[in-house]
C-alpha cells in the first residue's frame, strides 16, 4: 500500500509534456523571429526613404545657391553616380559638392555602407543621376535642370519597379519633380 501512495504522490512532468511544452516554445519562437525580421527590413526601407530626402534636399539647397541646377557639369546629362567619397571622378564631385556644405554627414544605406566603386553594382546605395521620371521610367533630359536620387528597398511593395537609365534594380526615386 505504501509503494501504490509513494507513486501517486510523486510530482513531475512527463516525457510527452515535456516535449509539447518545448515545441510549442519553438513554435512561438519562430513566429516572433520571423515578424522582427519583416519589422528589421520595414525599419532599413524607412531609413532609405528618409536619408533620399535628406540627399534630396541638400541638393535643392544647392540648387538655391547655383541658379537652379542641380550638381553636375551644366550640359551633360543621363549620367549616375553613388553618393561616396573616395572613388574618385564624378563620385568624389558630387560628394565634395554637397558635403559638408549642404548636409554634414553623407547618409550610408544600412546594408552596404561601404562602397568599392564608382560604378552601379545593383546592391542597396543612394544614386544619383541627372535624370526625369516619367511613370515609372528613367529618361534622360535636355537640360541638367532634373534630377533624380534612387535606391533599392529590401520590401518590393514599399516602391515601384522603375526602369531605364541606371535603374536595374532601384525601386525608390525622389529628385525634381513630383513622383516617389
Amino acid at each position: 500500500m505504501n509503494n501504490r501512495n509513494k507513486i501517486k504522490n510523486e510530482k513531475g512532468f512527463t516525457l510527452i509534456e515535456l516535449l509539447v511544452v518545448i515545441a510549442i516554445i519553438a513554435l512561438l519562437s519562430v513566429i516572433v523571429l520571423a515578424s522582427l525580421q519583416s519589422a528589421r527590413i520595414k525599419a532599413r526601407d524607412t531609413k532609405r526613404i528618409q536619408d533620399v530626402n535628406q540627399i534630396r534636399t541638400a541638393i535643392s539647397l544647392y540648387q538655391s545657391n547655383n541658379n537652379g541646377n542641380p550638381p553636375g557639369s551644366p550640359g551633360v546629362t543621363g549620367w549616375s553616380i553613388p553618393l561616396y567619397k573616395g572613388l574618385g571622378g564624378a563620385c568624389d564631385t558630387l560628394y565634395n559638392t554637397i558635403i559638408p556644405k549642404y548636409i554634414s554627414v553623407a547618409p550610408n544605406d544600412p546594408l552596404s555602407p561601404t562602397l568599392s566603386s564608382c560604378a552601379w553594382d545593383g546592391g542597396y546605395h543612394y544614386y544619383y543621376g541627372i535624370y526625369k521620371l516619367v511613370g515609372t521610367t528613367l529618361t534622360t533630359v535636355t537640360s541638367n535642370s532634373e534630377y533624380v536620387i534612387c535606391t533599392r528597398l529590401e520590401d518590393p511593395s514599399s516602391g515601384v519597379n522603375i526602369s531605364g537609365g541606371f535603374a536595374t534594380t532601384v525601386n525608390y526615386c525622389t529628385g525634381s519633380g513630383t513622383f516617389n
